[in-house]
């Protein structure tokens, strides 16, 4: 497993969110954000992991770049959509 720019910059992107959801709306809140976007990060993080994962499907496994792509738009637009809706919901 390489670290690579990407890996950093993933983790910089969740603490950021956490950072900036615990000034917003108080620190339950920059744990929610920092919490859903675990699952993203670690698809990033151990992308070759994800892609050697056994499962029901027959067919050959998804290049882990692709997964990786996936995994950045959702997180991005995960802490998006939730402050989105946590804007709404006064």
């Amino acid at each position: 497993m390489d670290v690579t720019p990407s890996k950093y910059g993933a983790v910089a992107v969740v603490l950021g969110w956490a950072v900036f959801g615990c000034i917003w709306k108080g620190w339950s809140f920059g744990v929610l954000l920092a919490c859903g976007m675990l699952f993203p990060l670690s698809v990033i993080w151990f992308a070759d992991i994800y892609v050697n994962f056994p499962s029901w499907r027959i067919r050959p496994p998804e290049p882990p770049w692709l997964l990786v792509a996936v995994a950045w738009v959702f997180l991005l637009g995960f802490p998006v959509l939730v402050v989105m809706i946590a804007l709404t919901a006064r």
